[in-house]
C-alpha cells in the first residue's frame, strides 16, 4: 500500500504530473471493477475498455495482484489479504507474506 501511495510524477515511468498521494492501491471491489467477462481468456478489457485485450494494449496481466482489502481468513485475521487473478477474473486470499504485483489505480480511493 505505501508503493501504491508513493507513486507519483517521474516514478515508474510517470509522466502526468501526478503528486503522491493521488495513487492507491484498489480495495476488492474497484479491482474486480476492471475485469472484463465479454470474452473467453483473460480478463482484462482493451486499452479503450470497450472490448476484449489485443495485442499492443499495455498491460500484461499475467500476475497476481494484491488488493488494499483485509481478508478475515484463520485465526490471524490481518495477516490475510485479498488479490485478483486476470487470467479468469477471480479474486481469492494469501497470506501477506505472499509476493505478488501491485496496480495502482488514480483517484479518490472508494
Amino acid at each position: 500500500m505505501a508503493a501504491a501511495n508513493s507513486l507519483k510524477d517521474g516514478y515508474c515511468g510517470l509522466t502526468d504530473g501526478s503528486k503522491a498521494g493521488q495513487w492507491h492501491l484498489p480495495n476488492v471491489k474497484e479491482m474486480q471493477s476492471l475485469f472484463y467477462y465479454g470474452e473467453e481468456g483473460w480478463a482484462i478489457s482493451n486499452t479503450e475498455g470497450d472490448g476484449p485485450h489485443k495485442p499492443g494494449d499495455p498491460f500484461y496481466m499475467n500476475y497476481v495482484y494484491w488488493t488494499s482489502t483485509n481478508s478475515f481468513y484463520g485465526r490471524n485475521e490481518m495477516g490475510f489479504a485479498y488479490c485478483a487473478g486476470f487470467e479468469y477474473g477471480s479474486t481469492g486470499y494469501a497470506e501477506k507474506t505472499y509476493e505478488a504485483a501491485i496496480w495502482a489505480v488514480r483517484g479518490p480511493k472508494q
